[in-house]
């Protein structure tokens, strides 16, 4: 690696365009200079041209994702020469000389590339144009560029010759012959193709911006859709995106449990609505949150009651517990803030049940059906408030704690009576003890 010499730090190789290059300048961005310049990289190496190439990179960090390829070019080509400040350690690559420059070195606000070879000579040169927020995007992908590429034979032979003489060396590699100027058409074609490419770019980019702001728009809206759907609706949902022709009806063993409110039609025509949505918020936040905290996941809210439902009877027999410890210390605090109290009736009932998408063309909801969830509701409107009452199997699937009282109770839709049981706050905490 050469020390930098003082002319190299005062070289500027984009006057030979001004000087030299007879068709108009191009302005480019980031994107469309990466085309040009791999695509420059890709001919050499395809063909396996010797030669000395030289790439100006402005900042060595700009440099560090194209190592590998610089590697394989150096292999092929035989010489690199890499121009860039060195805002990073400088690597090893084998093959490659780094010519460090200084921060003010006009060089370094220039992207480049010179390259001489009989069957192919092309010289890139660009320089970075400035713009208002430049501080900004100085070394971001936002950056643009104006300078032109050529195939001149005598553009190239101007710039190695420069750069040489900057090095304080002489070309180390035989320099092709002189000719003609390439015709007009090659020049008229890159002109075409790049303000094409940099037109498609900029497209790109703002179709880019749109999508970035839907996306955005899209998961504003699906958060606000997630709170209004439960979990199994929401994975029903995603599995009808995967197979749309997939009919959403699964069996399945679940214990549901229900909750109501005493009295609440009452307290509906008594209390201003404002307070009363409020209060009934925060209390069903209480609940969901308790079912989510054990497990199991809130079907749906109807009205003043929640439907939730549970994988495993054991874990809905500990939420319904939590459930009522929990309103009855939300309802000491309401009463102390002298708000409303809800007292909770709450049932479960384990069985077989489906979940299913059920609704009309226009709209449909996943849910949950089947005897189970009859029961389960029936059981609701018979419990004692702050109480848990509980079917016949979820007890067994519990093991039949002793803390659970046996009882008899006709069943609306039942034509015998069913053997329920009823769990007393009292003996929540043992109930719990041995869950455990």
């Amino acid at each position: 690696m050469d020390a930098p010499t003082h002319d190299l730090q005062r070289l500027s190789l984009y006057p030979l365009i001004l000087t030299q290059q007879r068709a108009p300048l191009v302005s480019a961005s980031v994107p469309t200079l990466l085309s040009i310049s791999h695509g420059i990289e890709d001919a050499v190496m395809q063909y396996r041209l010797r030669g000395a190439f030289f790439a100006g990179f402005q900042r060595l960090s700009a440099f560090m994702p194209q190592r590998n390829r610089f590697a394989r070019l150096a292999a092929l080509v035989g010489e690199v020469f890499v121009f860039a400040i060195p805002d990073v350690p400088v690597p090893t690559v084998p093959g490659v000389e780094f010519i460090l420059l200084e921060p003010d070195a006009p060089l370094a606000e220039e992207w480049f590339i010179v390259f001489e070879h009989p069957a192919f000579t092309v010289s890139l040169f660009t320089r970075q144009t400035q713009q208002e927020d430049s501080a900004a995007i100085a070394f971001g992908r936002q950056r643009f560029y104006q300078g032109a590429m050529s195939f001149s034979p005598a553009m190239a032979r101007a710039a190695a010759d420069a750069l040489w003489a900057a090095l304080g060396r002489a070309p180390t590699t035989p320099r092709p012959a002189m000719s003609r100027e390439p015709d007009a058409p090659y020049l008229t074609f890159f002109n075409t193709f790049s303000r094409d490419l940099e037109g498609r770019n900029r497209e790109l980019a703002a179709l880019y911006n749109t999508l970035q702001t839907r996306n955005a728009a899209v998961e504003r809206l699906q958060a606000e859709v997630r709170q209004l759907l439960s979990r199994t609706a929401w994975e029903e949902a995603e599995q009808s995106l995967d197979n749309p022709r997939a009919e959403a009806l699964r069996p399945q063993t679940l214990t549901i449990l229900m909750t109501d409110i005493v009295g609440f039609t009452a307290l509906s025509e008594t209390t201003v609505p404002q307070q009363l949505v409020g209060d009934l918020n925060r209390y069903l936040d209480v609940l969901a949150a308790t079912v989510y905290q054990k497990g199991g996941d809130v079907d749906k809210f109807l009205g003043d009651g929640m439907f939730a439902l549970f994988q495993e009877p054991r874990a809905a027999l500990r939420a319904a517990i939590a459930i009522q410890r929990r309103v009855d210390t939300f309802n000491a605090q309401q009463i102390a803030a002298r708000r409303l109290a809800f007292a909770t009736r709450l049932s479960l009932a384990t069985g077989p049940c489906l979940v299913a998408r059920v609704g009309s063309r226009a709209r449909q909801e996943v849910t949950v059906l089947g005897d189970t969830v009859n029961t389960a509701s029936r059981l609701q409107a018979l419990a004692t408030p702050g109480w848990v009452l509980l079917d016949e199997a979820t007890a067994a699937q519990c093991d039949n704690p002793p803390q659970l009282t046996p009882t008899t109770l006709k069943i609306r839709g039942k034509r015998i009576p069913q053997s329920v049981y009823q769990l007393a706050p009292e003996d929540f905490g043992a109930l719990l003890a041995q869950l455990r």
